[in-house]
């Protein structure tokens, strides 16, 4: 027989476990933003320079590039840092409308994101590719 008073700690228990459930995934959301986007032609390595007003707060490790329309082959990004750091990061990646890369490490720390220039092409497609930017 459980007694009263731990039937109130197991249901104590489980109350914190599914309220710590139900925050965990909003709060994992809510590190996740989108950065902007950009538009590729269809000319063979097309440039297209996302520019931030100020640096993201808080700072980044991590990007992702997802298709929002279109589908596009990706060959290079170019992310420019708060201190004015180039930093080259081969991406080499084929999208397809709806798809996403997986997340892309930025070199150092956590770090302050001024820009960031793309490298590629819309591919097989009649649509501008239009590329958007996350951070985490």
């Amino acid at each position: 027989m459980v007694t009263p008073k731990l039937a109130r700690v197991g249901l104590l228990l489980l109350s914190v476990l599914s309220l710590t459930g139900a925050i965990a995934p909003t709060a994992f959301a809510q590190r996740v933003q989108l950065l902007g986007q950009a538009r590729l032609s269809f000319r063979e390595n097309d440039l297209d320079v996302l520019k931030l007003p100020r640096c993201q707060v808080p700072p980044v490790r991590d990007i992702r590039l997802r298709a929002l329309r279109g589908s596009a082959e990706i060959q290079l990004l170019v992310v420019q840092y708060g201190n004015n750091q180039l930093d080259r990061l081969p991406v080499r990646s084929r999208l397809r409308q709806g798809s996403e890369t997986n997340w892309i490490p930025l070199r150092g720390t956590l770090r302050c994101i001024r820009g960031i220039a793309i490298v590629g092409s819309s591919a097989g497609t009649t649509n501008r590719a239009i590329i958007q930017f996350y951070a985490r």
